[in-house]
């Protein structure tokens, strides 16, 4: 029955997808004599957090119950009061966790604090479905940096638009909502100052009931041709640039009276491509936890080259262009033999529509673990 009331909270918690960042999702499940009596998640970041809300749920009751939680419960004041405290003083008596927080400031003192305190507690439970649930989060604590989700969305036959660069539209209606629910789920979109120039996109949230606010915008500029009357700057919203030297000095002059538009100034690496890696520490220091590229081709490849890349979702169309001269998925140099391609984990095949949905994680040989030693 453990298994079965912890499923729940992580049921719970994914109800806070998209509205709980930089903190992570959680829920949280209160339970005596094999009914459950509160149910909480937390709901937004700087409100409840789930114990919170399962103990104000289940209330006098709580006493003598047993308390499933996703996440160890925190033992420090940040937005909001620690939770250990709350269950100590509600008189729960055991405590079942899915995994141990890796926030240096929680890190298992939570769960000590609790012991200490007399109560039972157990890790562990459904830790692995409880820890994809918060890869994101994961991540971000672990190495300090945002967690890269590649969003593609292509022909049979690798395509991301025609010879003359049309893309619109490759998947279908459904296909094109999941994406919306990836931005509005994920803290930044990224794409590349060419998608910028041809498609003239917007990366904002519409087809999503009750959005969050709008993720940060953030563009790979390659060169200075940007328009300020671009979609893009007409939509409301940060957005952030990144350009080497001379392309960024020319673009802070552009866009000096654009007090939603900030450009940052990064290096390239020995492929000549922006380094990813200063890009990556950037946006960890805004505490942005997690991000969707969008491509194109040649800010795909850079990703993939350079191991950064965490989660693939690949839409694909039932179409096929034909040829060889379209926009690649994967602009860049191929290697030379097959046995150096670079391997993913396949983990869910879906219909979205006429179109196929591959969700999919980097091989472990493929890690940035394994790339750097």
């Amino acid at each position: 029955m453990d298994e079965y009331y912890m499923r729940r909270a992580i049921q719970l918690a994914r109800r806070g997808a998209g509205f709980t960042s930089p903190n992570p999702m959680v829920g949280a499940v209160i339970v005596k004599d094999d009914e459950i009596i509160g149910e909480g998640f937390h709901a937004a970041y700087g409100e409840n957090h789930a114990e919170i809300q399962a103990l104000e749920e289940a209330g006098a009751q709580a006493e003598g119950a047993d308390l499933y939680v996703t996440l160890e419960p925190c033992s420090h004041q940040g937005k909001t009061p620690p939770c250990v405290l709350s269950i100590i003083e509600s008189g729960i008596d055991r405590v079942f966790i899915a995994n141990e927080d890796p926030n240096p400031r929680v890190s298992g003192s939570g769960c000590e604090e609790l012991i200490n305190s007399g109560l039972e507690v157990k890790t562990g439970v459904l830790a692995a479905e409880a820890s994809r649930l918060n890869e994101a989060f994961f991540k971000y604590m672990k190495d300090n940096r945002p967690f890269f989700v590649q969003k593609t969305a292509q022909t049979l036959d690798g395509y991301l638009a025609s010879s003359r660069g049309d893309s619109k539209w490759i998947t279908g209606e459904m296909a094109r909502k999941y994406g919306h629910r990836l931005r509005h789920e994920l803290d930044a979109v990224l794409v590349g100052s060419n998608t910028l120039k041809k498609d003239n996109p917007r990366l904002t949230v519409r087809a999503v009931s009750d959005p969050k606010s709008q993720p940060l915008r953030v563009v790979l500029a390659g060169d200075s041709d940007i328009s300020k009357q671009a979609n893009l700057f007409q939509s409301g919203g940060k957005v952030l640039i990144f350009a080497r030297d001379e392309v960024a000095a020319e673009l802070k002059v552009r866009f000096a009276a654009c007090d939603r538009t900030e450009i940052v100034e990064v290096r390239c690496d020995k492929n000549e491509f922006l380094d990813l890696d200063e890009v990556a520490e950037d946006l960890a220091n805004r505490e942005i936890m997690s991000v969707l590229i969008e491509g194109g081709g040649r800010v795909n490849y850079s990703f993939l080259q350079s191991g950064l890349t965490d989660k693939f979702y690949f839409f694909l169309a039932p179409k096929l262009l034909g040829g060889n001269d379209g926009v690649a998925a994967f602009s860049g140099k191929a290697v030379n033999l097959i046995s150096d391609t670079e391997k993913v984990q396949i983990e869910e095949i879906k219909m979205l529509g006429e179109d196929l949905m591959i969700t999919a994680y980097p091989g472990k040989e493929n890690s940035r673990e394994n790339r750097t030693g």
